[in-house]
């Protein structure tokens, strides 16, 4: 009977440990790699103010965008020349708090309006002369020349303009 009674009284303490444990959020990065700097705000932070005249958060970039080589991306997405996928900042995917792999996201050119639809499947990276912040993105070759790249030169020859398709509107 004693058996009997400890068992329910150890059970009854696991229960209450499990309910009282909060689960992280939904997407909640848990594996989270602090190597980098995350881009995203942490939970429960304020998140940063609108850029641009919608709703959403719109990114510009300081650095013009590139043209990635095919290949594995640290997403795990093989990727060929021809989908329309695109590379963060480290601390939007693996460092980040939320993981953006696989995020559709909308980038604009503003120099000549052309507007695409790309998915998050890889991270890029810069040194200290060309650093990759957390507002750069770049792009398979598709979607490079989708946006008015040209393949000879590599870089497009100015900045663009994205956000995720996901934010609330």
């Amino acid at each position: 009977m004693t058996a009997i009674r400890s068992f329910f009284f150890a059970a009854a303490f696991l229960a209450a440990a499990v309910v009282s444990t909060p689960a992280p959020p939904v997407g909640f990065n848990t594996n989270r790699d602090p190597t980098y700097k995350p881009c995203d705000p942490a939970p429960g932070t304020p998140a940063q103010p609108n850029v641009g005249s919608g709703a959403c958060f719109v990114e510009k970039t300081d650095r013009n965008p590139f043209y990635l080589a095919t290949g594995l991306g640290s997403c795990g997405v093989t990727y060929n020349d021809n989908m329309f996928g695109a590379c963060l900042n480290p601390g939007w995917v693996h460092s980040g708090y939320w993981s953006s792999c696989g995020r559709k996201t909308t980038v604009t050119n503003p120099a000549n309006q052309k507007k695409i639809e790309v998915v998050i499947i890889d991270v890029c990276t810069g040194d200290d002369q060309h650093p990759f912040n957390c507002n750069d993105i770049s792009f398979t070759k598709a979607a490079f020349v989708a946006l008015g790249g040209d393949p000879d030169k590599g870089t497009l020859d100015n900045n663009v303009e994205w956000y995720f398709n996901d934010q609330k509107k």
